[in-house]
């Protein structure tokens, strides 16, 4: 069988974060991560709370930006670029284009229905405002949102039902790389299943996702390996060998 493509390689990632609160006391968030992603593959990263998880999703999107090392991502149009070190315009157009990043909050401006918030990733991309809107139905549907929610603004929602919102916000473009921060977090089991089953569909079109979980039984079903942190270090390790 013909192996994938790498469509993402971290390099001796570090990144240290430095608390003024408490007299400069640097905290450490990764150091010498290692590890790639494979076109089209579901990474899972896992470990104890602390371990360094989300300061590598962060990386990747460049919230945080790295101390030291690369984060090699190979685009669409196939350049191979450096997410620790391009300009920041070319950030905000590869999470346009490319790059989608769902966290367990909604954060989004107070007063936009739910329905917009959906299809607003369809608009940047030039569909028109109706069609936009009846593809942002369908995925509200696929998340077991209440029809008659979808003009309510994001207060209204429960938790569990924001971050189902993000994920479906996210969802609609079909990135090219997602990455999830506790995408079943706080979520029903019956939740967990519809979400799980987006997320299998979402893969099987091709988009490559890396994410965080605590819940392994999703991640077992999700998961092609699994990328155990432990002390802001890590190593890949096969998903039957942790579960």
């Amino acid at each position: 069988m013909e192996e994938r493509v790498e469509i993402l390689r971290i390099k001796s990632l570090f990144k240290n974060f430095k608390l003024i609160a408490l007299d400069s006391k640097t905290i450490v968030g990764c150091e010498d991560v290692n590890l790639l992603v494979r076109q089209g593959e579901f990474l899972a990263i896992c470990g104890p709370s602390g371990s360094g998880k989300s300061t590598i999703i962060k990386c990747i999107y460049r919230t945080y930006l790295a101390d030291a090392g690369s984060i090699l991502y190979r685009t669409g149009d196939q350049r191979l670029v450096d997410l620790c070190r391009v300009p920041e315009q070319e950030i905000l157009a590869l999470r346009k284009s490319e790059i989608a990043y769902v966290s367990q909050f909604l954060r989004v401006i107070p007063r936009v229905p739910a329905l917009d918030l959906v299809s607003e990733g369809l608009l940047r991309k030039g569909w028109e405002l109706t069609r936009a809107r009846r593809e942002a139905a369908e995925y509200l549907k696929m998340m077991n949102i209440e029809r008659s929610h979808w003009e309510a603004y994001p207060s209204f929602f429960s938790g569990g039902e924001q971050q189902r919102i993000n994920l479906a916000r996210a969802m609609i473009t079909r990135p090219r790389l997602l990455l999830l921060d506790e995408p079943t977090a706080s979520l029903d089991a019956d939740t967990r299943q519809t979400v799980v089953k987006a997320l299998k569909e979402l893969k099987g079109s091709g988009t490559t996702v890396v994410g965080i979980f605590h819940d392994l039984e999703s991640m077992r079903k999700l998961a092609d390996r699994v990328f155990v942190m432990n002390s802001g270090q890590g190593n890949t390790r096969k998903v039957a060998e942790i579960i």
